[in-house]
């Protein structure tokens, strides 16, 4: 950041994606056509990658913080973390949810989402998008289910906020 701006002297990378490939191609499409993005920053090219191969069964290292959250008595909002017993059981809920979403029935709604616990060096960050902070956690995550629900939860992320650059896997 300079003089309040942020400024990207050798370009930036984002990553974009989607579980319907249709919806990859309009929004590269769209890009293509109109590269201005915002603040001069511009689409110079855009590169396509497949959804790999990953099994039934995956641990992921996270791209972003993965939020966890669940409302309680009275609409407040209660954050997990890592080391949170309901962590895990509001992960594996909220991607079998999207599945749903996504017309995944049974079997792949059966997917399982887990935070490494062997993992040395878990973090925590407050997240503030809009006035609001989320504490989220830096850690990696297993999921385990069909192939299809692997693949699925690395193309649209884990956790809640995914839509804001929550959760996204690497």
């Amino acid at each position: 950041m300079k003089n309040g701006a942020l400024e990207f002297p050798r370009g930036a990378r984002w990553l974009i994606s989607f579980h319907d490939d249709a919806l990859a191609d309009i929004i590269s499409d769209r890009a293509l056509a109109d590269p201005e993005v915002c603040c001069g920053m511009r689409v110079a090219r855009i590169v396509q990658q497949q959804t790999p191969e990953f099994g039934d069964h995956y641990t992921f290292k996270v791209g972003s913080p993965v939020l966890a959250k669940s409302k309680e008595i009275e609409g407040k909002v209660k954050h997990y973390i890592y080391s949170d017993p309901e962590a895990d059981a509001t992960l594996t809920a909220t991607l079998r949810h999207k599945l749903d979403r996504a017309g995944l029935g049974a079997p792949h709604n059966q997917a399982t989402v887990s935070f490494d616990k062997t993992y040395r060096s878990p973090k925590t960050k407050l997240v503030t998008i809009k006035d609001i902070s989320n504490r989220a956690s830096i850690c990696p995550v297993t999921v385990e289910g069909t192939s299809e629900a692997v693949a699925f939860a690395w193309n649209v992320g884990i956790g809640h906020g995914t839509g804001s650059g929550f959760g996204s896997l690497l």
